[in-house]
């Protein structure tokens, strides 16, 4: 598992929802109807509406280093995304795989961080519909 940067974050997502589908698959063939791994898009849009809702606040950000408001914010985030995985245990899945929780640690008080993330966040969705 590694960290996101501008050059990897796309083909993470890619990797990410083609080991979903992959898994998807496997659980059909053994006589699943549904996979655990089967997150909707719909799941996905509302965890990427929250993480766009808050990077716009951080893109009108004049300094690189996130200040204490916005760091709560997206600590907020990371509970909302634990609450709706707690509740749902193909979002959890999603969330584990994806490294979404890890990745949202990593943005610390790098605005520049973020907007990655979200851009990930973004990608996943994408992949999600093209795969």
């Amino acid at each position: 598992m590694t960290s996101l940067t501008t050059d990897n974050f796309a083909q993470e997502a890619e990797r990410v929802i083609r080991e979903l589908r992959e898994s998807e698959g496997n659980d059909r063939r053994k006589g699943s109807n549904s996979s655990s791994s089967d997150v909707t898009t719909t799941q996905l849009r509302n965890m990427l509406a929250m993480t766009v809702e808050l990077c716009a606040d951080i893109q009108n950000e004049t300094s690189d280093k996130l200040n204490e408001e916005i760091r709560g914010q997206i600590n907020y985030l990371k509970i909302r995304f634990v609450y709706t995985a707690s509740k749902e245990t193909k979002v959890r899945d999603f969330i584990k795989k994806a490294n979404i929780l890890k990745y949202l640690d990593e943005v610390g008080d790098s605005r520049n961080k973020f907007i990655l993330f979200s851009r990930y966040m973004e990608a996943l969705v994408a992949y999600h519909g093209f795969l």
